[in-house]
């Protein structure tokens, strides 16, 4: 009978640290989640300052993006 009770014991206790270390992952995941939000947010906001800065420079120089006012790219 104590063998038995020990071993309900043994399994109850590992059932414990199964549960512990999955709640531990799940938070870690969520973390991470969170994280990636957070970089495509800031990505997202970076693209749309980007896309700014381009369409007002075009507003001030319209010809090719070709590193020179004035200067045609070959091709």
């Amino acid at each position: 009978m104590r063998h038995r009770e020990s071993i309900a014991a043994e399994t109850a206790a590992r059932a414990r640290a199964a549960q512990a270390e999955a709640d531990a992952k799940a938070a870690e995941a969520q973390r991470l989640q969170n994280a990636a939000e957070s970089h495509r947010h800031e990505v997202s906001a970076s693209r749309e300052e980007l896309d700014k800065r381009r369409e007002h420079a075009e507003r001030l120089d319209p010809s090719p993006a070709t590193g020179r006012p004035g200067h045609q790219t070959p091709g």
